[in-house]
């Protein structure tokens, strides 16, 4: 019969190391860090507050940059900054997708009728889309 450590002793032992040692020195102490983050993140959710709405899957993004925002305050890091571009990548691509559905959601039943003027008028918006220079066509 063996006495080896479980894994999950394992684990806590590998986390109070970092949370105590070299995370504490790279982000501050967790009041400091936290309270940074908590600050950022407040202000993104106050809207959401007010109008008992939920949050976003792009504001869950913008969160995640912002948490890395508060921790490059005590430590700059490369690898922070690699992760907020990703994040914001991300997010970026989320808005497209909020905008797309509010645009859905703000239309009226007489823009849904099949008539040859609304088609045309679909296919020229598609075409300016399609040819953005943020698409890398034209």
């Amino acid at each position: 019969m063996t006495n080896a450590t479980p894994e999950r002793v394992n684990i806590l032992n590998e986390a109070a190391d970092l949370i105590v040692g070299q995370r504490q020195q790279d982000y501050g102490t967790p009041d400091e860090n936290f309270q940074r983050l908590a600050d950022l993140v407040n202000i993104v959710i106050k809207k959401n507050l007010e109008t008992n709405t939920p949050l976003s899957p792009r504001q869950m993004a913008d969160i995640l940059i912002l948490l890395k925002v508060a921790r490059t305050i005590n430590t700059p890091t490369h690898d922070s900054y690699v992760d907020i571009a990703g994040y914001a990548g991300i997010a970026g691509e989320l808005a497209k997708s909020e905008k797309d559905l509010e645009e859905l959601i703000s239309l009226k039943p007489e823009d849904l009728e099949v008539s040859t003027e609304n088609v045309l008028r679909a296919n020229d918006i598609a075409s300016a889309k399609a040819a953005h220079p943020s698409n890398g066509v034209g």
